[in-house]
């Protein structure tokens, strides 16, 4: 038997042995169904057997293991693997996991069944590695996109507390004599400098993420509105700071 159609009677087997795996890879935190685990290593699957039928000259074949064939059957499958699993936290090396997994499940199972097909091990093995190229392009892509949005949100979400900062310097340095007034002027620059801290924080959590962790998230009740004031004594102080000609 093929390994082609190997693949397509044991479907259940293979897909059911890989959805296993990629649960013990799954982080901390909502967890996926079985039924969102199978669906992609079903699609994949599919595609590497759709891949595996076409007809493929040996110039072909030399361009396909360089990475530079043109049929790309598996891009759009390993693109959407790559956009699911991001979606749900999984990381960079846990996705290169999936695919080295399910690879090895496929040629472990065909070999128990004393099988042998070395021109369709070939093609398996090309298939899943352009499927696996192309869900690790897509995957660094995005996630250097969503770094990309958060620092530039967190750049400027920054300018606001820091005017806050320097708008209340400039008026302690002004000379006079109303405690009440310095006082609240003082509250507001820590405060403004708390937020600051916290910004900090988190762009150093994004920072780990980077380094194959997951971005922290902690949810606690708050206050709309006290947010809202905030901000809005931040701008004030900013723009208090324009009309006095302090800098």
């Amino acid at each position: 038997m093929s390994l082609s159609g190997f693949i397509r009677g044991h479907h259940e087997e293979i897909i059911s042995e890989f959805a296993l795996f990629a649960k013990t890879l799954m982080p901390p935190g909502p967890e996926m169904t079985e039924a969102e685990l199978r669906d992609h290593a079903e699609e994949i699957l599919t595609a590497v057997v759709q891949d595996m039928s076409i007809a493929q000259s040996p110039e072909e074949q030399s361009l396909k293991s360089r990475g530079r064939g043109s049929a790309k059957t598996m891009e759009p499958s390993g693109t959407l693997h790559a956009d699911d699993r991001i979606k749900h936290g999984f990381t960079f090396r846990a996705v290169l996991a999936e695919f080295r997994a399910l690879r090895a499940t496929v040629l472990r199972l065909y070999e128990k069944s004393g099988e042998s097909d070395l021109a369709g091990v070939g093609r398996f093995n090309e298939a899943i590695d352009e499927a696996m190229t192309e869900s690790m392009a897509r995957f660094a892509a995005q996630t250097d996109l969503f770094r990309d949005q958060f620092i530039g949100v967190l750049s400027h979400d920054l300018r606001t507390p820091l005017g806050a900062v320097t708008a209340g310097a400039a008026l302690l340095a002004i000379p006079e004599d109303n405690p009440e007034r310095r006082g609240r002027v003082v509250t507001r620059i820590m405060n403004s400098a708390q937020r600051m801290e916290r910004m900090i924080g988190d762009l150093l959590d994004l920072t780990r993420t980077r380094l194959g962790g997951s971005l922290p998230l902690k949810r606690r009740p708050a206050s709309l509105q006290q947010v809202c004031e905030e901000a809005m004594m931040d701008i004030r102080a900013g723009t208090l700071t324009q009309s006095c000609g302090c800098r």
